[in-house]
């Protein structure tokens, strides 16, 4: 086995790891925002770091490869994927961490600000990141697509969300506090949804070879 082929399992290694990872964390805080679990808020700020850690690790291997090895053709798609792929990821994992950090500095749970649509915006946004996930290992690029077209749908969430929660802290003066934090959660999980989003762009390259970042939504849906 040469030097290249090393560094190539190193790659799938570390992303089989850090994907493994961020899934875990971020069913965790689903898990969380259904209730209040200050030993689950802190497993999450700890594998937050771990993840931060293996995401270093697993850049450098990707430089790396660019670097001694100049991969070609799928090669050379598959490692500037992943390297976007896993910054990406590591900033998921950030979010989550700033949510169980809030969660902890609440000392409660926070659904009960609106428990129709903040549930739909958690598991949405769950299942963004988790079938983005797939549509790398896939190279599924039409399940990239209909991700991205997701993303519409934890906005209008969001929108919504935000417009009940400043009635509520106009309404109920003593849980404004509460309230400051329950908005900059909803605010973490759009974001990790928008994270979603670019890896279902990456894995769209992967799979096609073409970029489609900033690319008219007309342009895009020509490509189905």
């Amino acid at each position: 086995m040469n030097n290249a082929e090393i560094q190539y399992i190193a790659l799938k290694d570390n992303l089989n790891k850090l994907t493994a990872l961020v899934s875990g964390i971020v069913e965790d805080v689903s898990v969380l925002l259904n209730g209040y679990d200050e030993e689950l808020a802190q497993k999450i700020v700890s594998e937050g770091k771990a993840a931060l850690r293996l995401e270093g690790e697993t850049s450098k291997v990707c430089i790396s490869l660019l670097g001694l090895f100049e991969p070609k053709a799928s090669d050379l798609r598959y490692v500037i994927s992943s390297l976007n792929i896993v910054g990406e990821l590591e900033s998921i994992a950030d979010y989550c961490t700033d949510i169980a950090k809030e969660v902890m500095r609440a000392g409660g749970p926070l659904y009960e600000f609106d428990m129709k649509r903040f549930p739909k915006m958690v598991n949405e946004t769950a299942n963004m990141i988790k079938d983005s996930i797939g549509a790398f290992y896939k190279c599924d690029s039409q399940l990239a697509l209909r991700i991205i077209e997701r993303d519409d749908r934890v906005d209008r969430l969001h929108r919504k969300i935000l417009k009940k929660a400043v009635e509520n802290m106009a309404a109920f003066g003593d849980r404004a506090d509460k309230t400051v934090s329950f908005i900059f959660i909803t605010r973490c999980l759009e974001r990790a949804a928008d994270h979603a989003v670019t890896i279902a762009e990456h894995s769209y390259y992967y799979a096609t070879g073409k970029v489609i970042k900033n690319v008219p939504d007309g342009e895009i849906k020509s490509d189905k």
